[in-house]
């Protein structure tokens, strides 16, 4: 199989396991492994260790890369929040921006994710959501 092949036939793979919520260990699934080598014998499943080492952090950074590459091109983004609590009551908060593109067409973006440590407070909200301005490279944006 040539590697361009392979590449799209492993960016399908991460899709599903993304979409579908679908374990790692998928890959090492009997039922799994044979629905794949019947679809296509030449093809040979990567191993979770793969798939958790080098194949999902390196699409995690290719499209953490396209996204920053879009939004660094519009001209207005809004940012909304949330916040929870999971059931062991750890925080957590998650940042979104919204824009209009190029083709008038509204979209979202996850920012950030992540545990939120601390207080509750204006001032620690306020501290986060200026990084993750900061990280994106928003902060000449319009609001």
């Amino acid at each position: 199989m040539n590697p361009a092949r392979k590449k799209i036939i492993d960016d399908k793979l991460l899709e599903l396991i993304a979409k579908d919520i679908q374990p790692f260990s998928v890959v090492e699934d009997t039922g799994f492994r044979d629905f794949c080598h019947a679809l296509n014998p030449s093809y040979v499943l990567p191993s979770r260790k793969t798939l958790s080492k080098t194949l999902i952090p390196a699409k995690y950074l290719d499209t953490l890369n396209k996204t920053k590459g879009v939004v660094s091109n519009v001209e207005s983004v809004t940012i909304t929040t949330d916040l929870w609590s999971s059931r062991n009551n750890d925080s957590y908060m998650g940042v979104t921006g919204h824009f209009i593109d190029a083709n008038y067409v509204v979209k979202s973006v996850l920012l950030d994710i992540f545990l939120f440590k601390g207080f509750h407070t204006s001032a620690n909200l306020a501290d986060e959501l200026l990084r993750i301005v900061k990280e994106w490279d928003l902060e000449k944006k319009k609001y």
